[in-house]
């Protein structure tokens, strides 16, 4: 199967999905280890371009991708330490990344879905409180989706047990919905404690 197709049925069946790609040679070394986490930082990057230009101008998804290439290297920061300390795991610590990071695709289709939403509202975007409630509640699904997925993935390709998988899952989240929390906070002054010091914003 393709890497796309690979994809595919992680979404939509994690669980048989995981059982076999883990029978079947798997990907390692760095391309296993950054190939999706690339494409993550291109799917965001063109998501940023579309909101900002309305179209892909290669200068500026250029400079966007790299600009926010942190947020799949985050992923693999907080990761990567978790998938290795799993001593039970079916395959090669590079493969393992790879097949966590198939788990991505509810979160690459939504951006893709919020880019052609933003490109057919361009100019104005976001703007408007209740525009980003509604962006708020749609992500719901993918986050829901994902929490799933990386259950399943632990589940079958670490072989955890299942309360170590849901340890393991709801740890990742904190740690990346934490640092997303200290990251708006820290942009827009509008988040405790950063609320606290608006006279920073000059």
């Amino acid at each position: 199967m393709s890497a796309l197709s690979d994809d595919l049925q992680v979404m939509l069946a994690p669980a048989a999905s995981y059982r076999r790609l883990i029978e079947q040679p798997p990907a390692t070394g760095a391309r296993a280890v950054l190939g999706r986490p690339a494409l993550v930082a291109l799917v965001v990057g063109a998501l940023i371009t579309l909101g900002n230009a309305g179209q892909l101008l290669p200068t500026l998804l250029v400079g966007s991708v790299l600009s926010w290439s942190w947020v799949p290297a985050l992923q693999l920061l907080v990761s990567a330490p978790l998938i290795a300390a799993a001593r039970r795991r079916k395959v090669a610590l590079s493969a393992a990344i790879d097949l966590f990071f198939m788990g991505h695709l509810p979160w690459s289709l939504w951006l893709m879905a919020l880019a052609g939403w933003l490109l057919a509202r361009f100019p104005q975007g976001l703007s408007g409180a209740s525009n980003l409630r509604g962006m708020a509640a749609t992500a719901l699904l993918p986050i829901l989706w994902t929490w799933v997925i990386t259950f399943s993935f632990c589940r079958t390709v670490l072989a955890l047990p299942r309360w170590l998988c849901a340890v393991w899952v709801l740890g990742y989240q904190a740690v990346l919905w934490g640092c997303a929390y200290l990251y708006v906070g820290a942009v827009t002054y509008r988040l405790w404690p950063f609320a606290l010091y608006p006279s920073f914003l000059g």
